[in-house]
């Protein structure tokens, strides 16, 4: 039988030998698809945000991290309305990337993005912003911080939706790594070739051994992506800051959880950056309590740039361990935005500690208060300077 169809290869050989062939090339065929597939993979980010659990007011969480970007959530009209994502575990973001529903409302002033490990959705610090009216509908924000929980928070009093077709986390800033190429092979050996004949001629040299080129580094292929604007709204100081900022809170109505001694609230606006407490006396100082407290009320809401402390340095520097900075509208401080990083590591041992809460786009809010979270302790603060406009 020199043709036969063999089953479930009908019309493609007509011979056992064909039939091999054709199976050896398929095989090799699937095997280039994965090797390119692999390949490309490097160069596409990852959403990390695809089916992790995701809460906020109202229901359909889902369709904003379903990876189809046809299905969009909306939720009701409330003040402070937010969309948080728990990745379960902290993660090392790099970018932030909402797609919106180009036919609805795309407001999105004074809304921001917070990434942090803090249960609380309100806890966690800022690490970027939006002010946009109307916005694209692909935004994204570059957020480069390890963290478990990512928020989308439009602020305000005023009662705002959050309407989202794709709510996207990447580890990865969508380029690929440098691929490095493997160097030639070296030319084959020469022939062996029989022995010379004695002569008195002196012996030929010996031939240097081959020479490979150095590796090759292919350019960096970036992947198609569409043109976002992209800022970072740092934790420390890393940003210039505007000439025309001034010391908001000198002079201004201070008070604190409790005090004790003579370490009074208005001394922290004193305008005295003496950072000894026992001989400047111009430190203030709480009792030993569960989250000490002190804030500044700046009278009406400002534009805050950066808050910069005086820390006792005399002695026990690192009772400012833990501490956070909020600034907002609200008298309760606890019910205000986190502005910057918790105060931790090698900056408590600094006289001068800097939280910076935007460089381009500042904060705004009428009270900014400093808390140790989390610990009893007592509070120190020997000057506090709200830097705004």
């Amino acid at each position: 039988m020199n043709s036969i169809y063999v089953t479930g290869l009908r019309g493609v050989c007509h011979s056992w030998q064909g039939c091999a062939k054709n199976l050896v090339a398929m095989k090799l065929l699937v095997v280039i698809i994965v090797a390119l597939a692999v390949s490309m993979a490097g160069a596409i980010p990852v959403n990390i945000a695809i089916m992790k659990d995701i809460m906020g007011p109202g229901i359909n969480h889902r369709k904003a991290n379903d990876g189809d970007v046809n299905t969009c959530r909306s939720s009701p009209r409330e003040k402070n309305v937010y969309l948080k994502i728990d990745l379960k575990k902290p993660k090392d973001i790099k970018t932030v990337r909402l797609l919106l529903n180009p036919e609805a409302s795309r407001n999105y002033e004074d809304t921001v993005i917070r990434a942090g490990n803090k249960r609380n959705w309100k806890d966690n610090p800022i690490c970027a912003r939006i002010n946009q009216n109307p916005a694209p509908t692909v935004v994204e924000r570059v957020c480069e911080v390890r963290a478990r929980y990512v928020i989308i928070q439009k602020m305000g009093k005023r009662k705002r939706t959050v309407g989202v077709c794709e709510f996207q986390i990447f580890t990865d800033d969508g380029t690929t790594k440098p691929i490095i190429e493997p160097p030639p092979r070296p030319p084959p050996p020469p022939p062996p070739t029989t022995a010379p004949p004695p002569t008195t001629a002196p012996p030929p040299p010996p031939t240097p051994p081959p020479t490979t080129a150095p590796p090759t580094v292919a350019p960096v292929v970036t992947t198609a992506a569409p043109v976002v604007e992209k800022t970072t709204i740092p934790t420390t100081l890393a940003c210039e800051f505007p000439d025309f900022i001034s010391n908001l809170a000198q002079g201004k109505s201070v008070s604190q959880s409790s005090t004790k001694s003579e370490g009074v609230a208005e001394k922290a606006v004193d305008g005295n950056k003496d950072s000894d407490l026992k001989s400047g006396q111009s430190c203030t100082w709480t009792n030993k309590e569960f989250q000490p407290w002190w804030k500044v009320d700046l009278g009406e809401v400002r534009d805050v740039y950066k808050v910069v402390i005086t820390n006792r340095m005399d002695c026990c520097f690192f009772r400012i361990r833990n501490a956070e900075v909020r600034v907002g509208d609200s008298p309760n401080h606890e019910e205000n935005p986190v502005c910057g990083g918790m105060v931790l590591g090698k900056r408590v041992r600094q006289e001068t500690i800097t939280v910076a809460c935007g460089c381009e786009v500042p904060m705004r809010g009428r009270y900014v208060s400093i808390q140790l979270i989390d610990k009893t302790q007592v509070l120190h603060l020997c000057e506090v300077e709200v830097m705004g406009a």
